[in-house]
């Protein structure tokens, strides 16, 4: 996981930054370590470009084993703001070093971030400041 010290190298970093929502998951392994992927539907796109409106994103964890300082397993249902990078294939993406995933507020346009334990980025954001 890399441990980012600002939203601008955070970005720099990502392929794309997303509004997007939580849909099914499923559960595979990679080296006998648990990767769980979360389709997700893309409402907006505020950085770069992605293939699609329903696209993967892959995360080394599961809801039951939850990996230390990344970021936590999406939730079906919920909305994020999420910093993309390429992942194997087309449509497929992982969350910037691990780290790059904020969660929707309720209505007040604010995200809270969902990248792990202690960081430097900023605890909560608004998509306007990604623009």
């Amino acid at each position: 996981m890399t441990d980012y010290q600002d939203l601008a190298s955070l970005k720099a970093d990502s392929i794309a930054v997303v509004r997007a929502t939580a849909n099914g998951a499923s559960r595979t392994t990679n080296k006998g370590l648990p990767v769980t992927v979360t389709e997700v539907s893309v409402k907006e796109v505020l950085y770069g470009r992605i293939s699609g409106k329903a696209v993967s994103v892959s995360q080394l964890g599961s809801s039951e084993m939850q990996v230390s300082n990344a970021s936590e397993i999406l939730k079906r249902g919920s909305d994020y703001l999420l910093f993309l990078q390429a992942g194997q294939g087309p449509g497929k993406y992982v969350i910037t070093g691990g780290r790059g995933a904020y969660i929707t507020e309720g209505q007040t346009g604010k995200y809270r971030f969902k990248g792990g334990d202690e960081t430097e980025l900023p605890l909560t954001i608004s998509a306007t400041e990604i623009r």
